[in-house]
């Protein structure tokens, strides 16, 4: 994987992030587009180390008593009447049974919705000429460039650029009491700044201007 911050391109050193199909030419790079989502996205690595590690845990402890009593030398029994005795005496219907079962039904939904459930990508996928080549920029990167595109509008006192989930939005403050045409004119600067960077997506911009004049 890559980092690319709008770096120019040299030369027989590759395709740069401009390079590529046309933004509105979506159709082919689809499958592209999808394996450099993918190849952005978090492993959820810490979940699945924690899992692991638990599992582990549990299993040498298994495998140790289960293998030491084979051999008539158990080394720990587990408290296994003191569980049986509390299951065989307590109903379904008592608050420490259903609050013992909802309790690991969270725990089991949780893993299921880390592991299902898409991680958002620290890089932004940019496209490329070469189907091999994953080129990504840093989403704070690529949110400051649209902001400072944002800025070169006159009237725009300051802005702030977000990048959720498949769309842009950016929100400006400007010290005209009439803001008429500002929001075109972001959305037009923005756009210029995003064809420059060239995401592998299209993301639409959602564009919100606030006035913060002195009275």
């Amino acid at each position: 994987m890559t980092g690319v911050t709008g770096l120019p391109g040299v030369p027989g050193e590759g395709p740069t992030p401009g390079e590529g199909p046309e933004p509105g030419d979506t159709h082919t790079q689809t499958p592209q587009i999808m394996t450099k989502i993918r190849t952005f996205r978090p492993k959820r690595m810490i979940p699945a180390v924690l899992t692991a590690l638990a599992l582990i845990a549990v299993g040498t402890l298994v495998a140790v008593n289960v293998i030491s009593t084979m051999l008539g030398r158990p080394t720990w029994t587990p408290p296994y009447h003191l569980f049986a005795g509390w299951a065989a005496s307590t109903p379904w219907q008592a608050p420490a049974a259903l609050l013992t079962g909802a309790i690991l039904a969270l725990i089991g939904l949780l893993l299921i919705a880390l592991a299902l459930v898409p991680g958002r990508p620290k890089l932004l996928p940019l496209r490329s000429t070469d189907p091999d080549l994953v080129v990504g920029v840093k989403r704070g990167v690529a949110g400051h460039a649209l902001a400072v595109a944002a800025t070169r509008v006159d009237g725009v006192r300051s802005a702030w650029v977000r990048l959720p989930r498949g769309r842009i939005e950016v929100s400006a403050h400007t010290d005209l009491r009439d803001p008429h045409g500002i929001p075109e004119q972001i959305h037009a600067s923005v756009s210029r700044e995003l064809e420059r960077l060239a995401p592998a997506q299209d993301l639409p911009i959602k564009v919100t201007v606030r006035h913060r004049g002195t009275t």
